[in-house]
């Protein structure tokens, strides 16, 4: 059993205090709500879902797990961050900070593991004590949303079975983890090429091919840009370092990646090394990059140019990766959708070609079914009855 609450203030040997008070708590779940938007309007049921993966045959399983969280899974995290929101004493803080998150609501923690599509549940005996309503239909959805998402990610392996099965294919990519043989179990972050902040509406219907960051943001509540801020100072260096991990890894995998990680040999656990030779290896092994389409991250924020003014002058050294063009940086207007894009010289409206028109689908197996390139982004229309 963790336990998250300070009991005392006596520092350890290092130097460090073991737990955080209540107030520590609210501190650091109000910074996350308020950074995310979710701040009313709680559902009954919130799922706080971490990520790692697992393979048995991988020098580098842990670029497989959370950069966030030094290259582990984010579980711990995860079970924090629900313990503490589901505390009465923390949540009283926040009802005095203008978070009112309501008694009946219940914060629960779970583990995506993303080679296999298994997610765990943790804290279980907590569940028992306080229910948590809707849970049951929650794992019931997840469980055949993750066997689809098997299904889309098998496109890109060679040796996938061409089924229609989802039950099939969610099978063969947890097989895949467990292979010794196998040197591809996932392909991670490969095609990486957006991160949009902002609602789920500028997303929602759309098919973005697993190609997108998504962050979500309501702009109507940072009319400063502070909240912007603190959301890019984390954006940049995490979403755009994958990136051009991933780009320069693809361009010139000899030189910037590490080559196949067949012969690769774990030195100290700080790198690998192919084979004997003592050179630490940098960048990402051929078999994470192969199907990777090398481009610079496109960052689409939704809030207005002289809002994001105020965040790009309190970015600090951050500014570099907007004013190099190290990635693109859009400004999507909340209310009338325009776009313009930002350069060291100012913002200039973007004006997509009149004969320009988004391909449209009414279900997945369209976009996807013998498809082993990026697709260009879908939107999902229904049909009437």
């Amino acid at each position: 059993m963790c336990s998250f609450l300070r009991e005392s203030d006596e520092l350890t040997e290092d130097g460090y205090l073991l737990g955080f008070s209540f107030t520590e708590m609210a501190d650091r779940l109000a910074g996350l709500l308020r950074n995310i938007g979710l701040t009313q309007n709680f559902a009954p049921l919130v799922v706080v879902v971490a990520h790692g993966s697992s393979s048995v045959n991988n020098p580098h399983f842990a670029a497989y797990d959370c950069g966030a969280c030094s290259g582990k899974p984010g579980a711990p995290n995860a079970r924090a961050f629900a313990w503490m929101a589901n505390h009465e004493s923390v949540r009283a803080i926040l009802r005095e900070r203008g978070i009112d998150i309501p008694d009946n609501t219940r914060f629960v923690a779970a583990l995506h593991n993303t080679s296999r599509d298994e997610i765990t549940y943790f804290d279980k005996h907590l569940l028992e004590k306080h229910p948590a309503f809707g849970l049951h239909d929650f794992q019931h959805a997840m469980e055949k949303a993750l066997q689809r998402n098997a299904r889309e990610r098998c496109r890109w392996f060679e040796l996938s079975p061409q089924s229609h099965s989802n039950e099939e294919v969610h099978q063969h990519v947890m097989e895949r983890t467990s292979s010794i043989f196998e040197p591809r179990p996932e392909y991670n972050h490969s095609n990486n090429l957006y991160t949009i902040v902002g609602r789920r509406e500028l997303t929602r219907n759309l098919f973005l091919d697993r190609r997108a960051f998504l962050h979500s943001y309501d702009p109507d509540t940072d009319a400063q840009g502070d909240i912007m801020v603190r959301i890019l100072s984390a954006v940049i260096p995490v979403c755009g370092g994958i990136n051009l991990e991933y780009l320069f890894s693809r361009v010139d995998n000899s030189v910037y990646g590490a080559g196949t990680k067949l012969p690769h040999n774990v030195i100290g656990l700080l790198g690998v090394a192919n084979g004997v030779e003592g050179d630490l290896r940098m960048g990402l092994p051929s078999q994470m990059i192969e199907v990777h389409e090398p481009a610079r991250l496109l960052i689409v924020v939704e809030q207005t140019c002289d809002i994001l003014d105020k965040t790009i002058a309190n970015l600090g050294p951050l500014k570099e990766w907007l004013n190099n063009d190290w990635g693109r940086f859009v400004a999507c207007h909340p209310s009338t959708r325009e776009l313009f894009l930002y350069s060291v010289k100012g913002w200039e409206a973007v004006n997509l070609p009149d004969e320009y028109v988004v391909p449209q689908a009414t279900h997945l197996e369209k976009i996807i079914v013998g498809q082993t390139q990026t697709i260009p982004v879908h939107q999902f229309i229904r049909r009437h009855a």
